[in-house]
């Protein structure tokens, strides 16, 4: 076994260390990694992957634009090229760039040449970012109105300066919500609130029934509760009688996570997404194989405000994602960047008897 993989690395050293001309996606970029996949459980075609970047380093060694414009992730299907919609966000080490997968993979495969990341283009503008593409669901509310996206009483909520308003309202709730969208998802948001006194509610039913306003105490409700202005008595509490203390804010926006798998809901919130941290797990409160995603503005005594909404598909195994040694456009070939990364996963299964998936969503 340790010869095996000795000599799959020096094959990989040697071939790797050639030096010859290249076909690049794009020669205005410098540099280029393949990356692989390694699946645990089946992904099916709209299933959003990531890989976890350094970008930071990368723009210390002045590889990489300070807004990162010139970071892509290409796709190529064995004739053409396409430069795929990402989303660069920071994580609690370096950076998790989103994409959306092209095709859907079975069960325990592992595959390359399919995706590469691109960089090293200091004239790179206008990366795609149509988070759309990306994710099953996304709305970051930067237009001037409700988008045709969302159903119920809209017409009680605004838009403004880029995020949804969710004004004061003691009585009857006023429901908005998304399409229905598969029960097995991570349905993540970000709110503040205008202020921490006065007993107050914001109700979010991760999980509802497709309808407007029938799912009063079902469907996967998340209590923002407030009560007096005491930090000590804000909660954030679940149907299943799970509840953690948390402290909202007025001034940021806090990340907040209901990842779904079968009949467990794990909760995770942050300051920010590099910050989620697991803060309760419970059963679903709604076997419904698809529900979608709500706003209930009862009981709210602040007004609330909601940077985003988004809805992605969430598997038991997640994929394992790989990239290979980062090549210059001038230096090695695209076929042997794609060869070096194949014998690197080919140690990589050789050393493993056994493999084992340990997820974790954020």
């Amino acid at each position: 076994m340790i010869r095996k993989v000795f000599i799959s690395v020096v094959i990989s050293i040697i071939c790797c260390s050639g030096i010859a001309t290249a076909s690049w996606w794009d020669p205005s970029y410098t540099y280029q990694a393949a990356i692989g996949i390694s699946t645990g459980s089946a992904i099916s075609s709209s299933y959003s992957l990531h890989i976890n970047l350094d970008l930071d380093d990368l723009f210390a060694q002045g590889k990489v634009r300070p807004d990162f414009e010139d970071v892509r992730i290409v796709y190529f299907d064995g004739v053409s090229y396409i430069d795929l919609d990402r989303h660069i966000r920071q994580a609690s080490s370096g950076y998790d760039i989103w994409f959306p997968i092209q095709t859907a993979k079975g069960a325990n495969d592992t595959s390359s040449g399919e995706y590469f990341v691109y960089y090293g283009n200091s004239s790179a503008i206008d990366a795609p970012k149509n988070y759309n593409n990306i994710y099953l669901f996304y709305d970051d509310f930067n237009g001037s109105s409700i988008g045709s996206q969302w159903y119920g009483n809209t017409s009680y909520y605004s838009v403004s300066n880029g995020m949804l308003v969710i004004p004061a309202y003691n009585g009857t709730g006023n429901i908005m919500y998304t399409d229905s969208f598969q029960k097995n998802s991570v349905r993540e948001y970000a709110v503040k609130v205008s202020n921490l006194y006065g007993r107050g509610q914001l109700y979010i039913h991760s999980l509802g029934s497709y309808s407007a306003n029938n799912d009063w105490g079902n469907g996967n409700r998340i209590i923002h509760d407030l009560d007096g202005g005491s930090p000590s008595t804000q909660t954030v509490r679940m149907d299943s009688n799970m509840s953690y203390y948390w402290t909202h804010s007025t001034t940021q926006f806090q990340i907040f996570q209901d990842v779904i798998y079968g009949n467990t809901q794990t909760f995770y919130a942050g300051d920010s997404y590099a910050d989620l941290t697991l803060k309760a797990t419970a059963p679903t409160t709604n076997s419904n194989p698809y529900g979608t995603f709500k706003i209930n503005s009862v009981w709210t005594k602040q007004t609330w405000y909601m940077d985003y909404v988004l809805i992605r598909e969430n598997v038991e195994i997640a994929p394992t994602m790989f990239y290979g040694l980062e090549f210059e456009a001038t230096v090695i070939p695209e076929p042997l960047s794609i060869a070096c990364l194949l014998i690197s996963l080919t140690g990589f299964m050789l050393n493993k008897k056994k493999r084992k998936y340990n997820v974790t969503e954020q």
